[in-house]
């Protein structure tokens, strides 16, 4: 009984891949989907499937700059760009939530350690719409919050 379960997901599995593939080709071929999961995004949640997204992003300058310049979001010896951007996320959330000095020490602290070079930090929350940016790159329009 045990093999020939494990048989049939062994079948499923291989089926599933195959019809995945089968649908990538057949949507680029303008015929749609015929393997709807392909397109129910079950492992993932890409920036495309929501109208709206909100991300915080570090802006940092020197004392001496007149004006703050957005910081990219890149590893280092600490942190990948994956949990460079939930640390952030998750610490903002908390001093959102809070506003308590620790809260903000902490992220604080996070900021000084993935930007060190500077001296003054914002943390701006971006909002855009990504379909309307895949659709025409020059309608970029990004509306931003200073939360730090």
């Amino acid at each position: 009984m045990q093999k020939k379960i494990y048989l049939l997901t062994k079948y499923l599995v291989i089926a599933s891949l195959l019809l995945s593939v089968v649908s990538i080709y057949s949507t680029k071929a303008g015929w749609g989907e015929i393997y709807p999961f392909y397109f129910w995004k079950l492992y993932s949640q890409p920036l495309g499937n929501t109208k709206v997204v909100s991300e915080y992003r570090i802006y940092a300058k020197q004392k001496s700059d007149s004006a703050f310049c957005r910081m990219a979001v890149k590893d280092n010896y600490t942190f990948t760009v994956g949990e460079y951007v939930y640390t952030l996320h998750r610490l903002v959330t908390d001093y959102s939530n809070t506003r308590s000095e620790t809260n903000k020490n902490r992220l604080y602290d996070f900021v000084k350690h993935v930007e060190p070079e500077y001296e003054q930090y914002e943390i701006i929350k971006e909002t855009y719409r990504p379909l309307e940016i895949f659709k025409n790159e020059n309608v970029y329009d990004t509306s931003v919050e200073i939360i730090f």
